[in-house]
Order: C-alpha cells, then sequence, then structure tokens
C-alpha cells in the first residue's frame, strides 16, 4: 500500500485524542494511466496533538472498498463525519469513482460497537495482565467493556503520580457494558493528581475498548 494524504485525515475529536481515518491507495496495475485500476480502502489513524498521527496497525484495513458490481467497488473517501448514538458508532464515508466514469458515487454508513475501534486485553493466555493510564486530573469515570465472567471480574485502582495505590480507591468490574459508572470503595479527592491501573486475571477474557473521564 502507499498511504496518501491527498484528501488528510477524517477526524473525530475525543479530547485527548483525535481518532481518523485515511486513505490506503493499492499499487495500480502496471501500464496503467491516471487512476485506472487505483483502488482505495480506508485505514485507522490517531493522533494526540493534531499534528503527528501513527497507525495503531500499520496499514490495516478498518474499512475495505467493495467487491466488483458493488456500489462502493472502487475508491472510499473519508470524512469528518462520526456520532455515538446509544450502543454503536456510526461513520459515514462516500465512493469515489476515480476513473473518471461517473458510476456510482454515493454516502455509505459503517456502524460498530460503541468506541470499538480497538481494545485491550491479554496477551499471554497463561497470564494476568494490568494497564495503567496517563495521569487525569480526579473526577466520575466510566467504562466501555466486553468479555467479563462472574469467574473473572476486572478489578481497578486508582494511584498516584508515583504510580502507588491510593488507599481504599478500588473497585470491581463484574458487568460488560459501553457506559458503566466505576464505583469506587472510598470517596476520591476531587482535583487531584490520579491515574488508573486496570488488571485482567489470569482467565479473563475481558475487552477494555475506553474509560471515560466524564464531566
Amino acid at each position: 500500500f502507499s498511504k496518501q494524504m491527498h484528501m488528510g485525515v477524517g477526524v473525530w475529536n475525543r479530547g485527548n485524542v483525535l481518532v481518523g481515518l485515511q486513505g490506503l491507495w493499492q499499487t495500480q496495475p502496471a501500464g496503467t494511466k491516471g487512476h485506472i485500476g487505483l483502488r482505495i480502502d480506508l485505514g485507522l489513524a490517531i493522533s494526540n496533538d493534531g499534528v503527528h498521527f501513527r497507525e495503531p496497525v500499520p496499514n490495516f484495513k478498518f474499512l475495505e472498498h467493495g467487491r466488483d458490481g458493488e456500489w462502493d467497488s472502487i475508491a472510499l473517501l473519508q470524512g469528518h463525519a462520526f456520532v455515538n448514538v446509544g450502543e454503536k458508532t456510526y461513520i459515514w464515508y462516500s465512493h469515489w469513482d476515480c476513473e473518471g466514469k461517473f458510476r456510482s458515487q454515493e454516502i455509505g454508513l459503517a456502524t460498530l460497537r460503541r468506541d470499538g475501534f480497538g481494545h485491550l486485553s491479554r496477551k499471554q493466555d497463561d497470564n494476568d495482565a494490568h494497564f495503567i493510564t496517563s495521569t487525569f486530573t480526579a473526577g466520575k469515570l466510566s467504562i466501555n467493556v466486553d468479555g467479563i465472567t462472574p469467574e473473572a471480574p476486572l478489578t481497578v485502582q486508582l494511584l498516584d503520580p508515583l504510580d502507588q495505590p491510593i488507599a481504599g480507591c478500588t473497585a470491581t468490574i463484574t458487568q460488560n457494558g459501553t457506559r458503566l459508572p466505576i464505583q469506587w470503595s472510598k470517596k476520591v479527592p476531587s482535583g487531584r493528581s490520579v491515574a488508573l491501573r486496570l488488571n485482567f486475571p489470569t482467565n479473563s477474557s475481558a475487552k477494555v475498548y475506553a474509560v471515560y473521564l466524564n464531566d
């Protein structure tokens, strides 16, 4: 693939991260002219500053162009068109007849689990796991998670800026959902700088899609 930025990255501002789609331009058949034979898929790009973008998985096809004869069979174009509706994320994109024959050029809608662009889970089957966030100002938190079972709940701890546990600030996640409030065993001091540690037990199949700091 070659990654072309003529259309820029269609971005969604999520506060501390920009999530966006970019074109993955496939190599054209040898000897073709113009855009004949060109096919474009859409790949995922993220940024924390709006200047430097990166691919979580290089050349990963987030949305693929359709098969021959389908309305979106040639080239997909990204847009700034994302919204969360209930338990789903909606993403609009368009079809481009880059060969100039004015074939179907329409708008498509892709749906996925709410904020289901990626997830964190255990990497090794015979081991437990955890992740720690960067620091943030303490407030109400909720989690987007799936795959939790009664035998394998997740545990959560608040840490100070030195990654030391804050006494009493623990919680257990026993349900699945896209916006589950995290209920702490002790009241969290507001305005304090904290980080979050989330622990997966050895038998966990859980997937954490997002942790939200709510207003």
